[in-house]
């Protein structure tokens, strides 16, 4: 079904420096480099939701108690960068997403990816919060330019994270 919209373009000027830069996909390796991203004013780091990692129990579901390597690996990476941002007077801020969503394969056993995913939103709160960063640092994205066909899991995805931890911010990508 087409749906015609009209559209009144504004004379806006927007400005040459983001208001928010961002190492979406390069977090600071070493001390040098998170000079450089002070220096570029880069607040907003990465966290990709594959490393929100937790072992299953037999039922299939996330042990949030039982952290795989890798999340403990995370959480030290995002101290680091905590403590390295305040130490240069700055506040770090964090950006988890790139599709989310495909962490569980809704096609394959969209019974088991429901049941699953308000686990997972746990997992990021669990991960964050033993990051010691707050729900107003960080930002999830659940969805990067999904299909319109796959609308439909995204409004339930949407609002089981929002039943499952009402004070995260969302965010989508279209």
């Amino acid at each position: 079904q087409d749906i015609f919209v009209e559209l009144e373009v504004l004379p806006i000027v927007l400005p040459k420096e983001s208001a928010i830069p961002s190492a979406f996909f390069q977090p600071p390796s070493c001390e040098s480099e998170m000079d450089i991203f002070t220096q570029l004013g880069v607040t907003e780091y990465m966290v990709s939701p594959w490393s929100v990692l937790y072992e299953q129990d037999k039922k299939g579901d996330l042990d949030l108690n039982r952290p795989k390597p890798g999340l403990m690996k995370t959480v030290e990476r995002l101290r680091r960068e905590r403590e390295g941002a305040a130490k240069r007077g700055t506040r770090a801020t964090y950006f988890i997403g790139f599709t989310m969503n495909s962490i569980y394969n809704w096609k394959k056993d969209p019974e088991v990816s429901r049941r699953l995913w308000p686990q997972f939103v746990k997992g990021i709160q669990k991960m964050m919060n033993d990051s010691g960063i707050g729900e107003d640092e960080y930002n999830v994205e659940t969805f990067d330019e999904p299909d319109p066909k796959r609308f439909e899991t995204l409004f339930w995805t949407h609002d089981l994270a929002r039943k499952t931890a009402p004070g995260m911010k969302l965010t989508l990508t279209l």
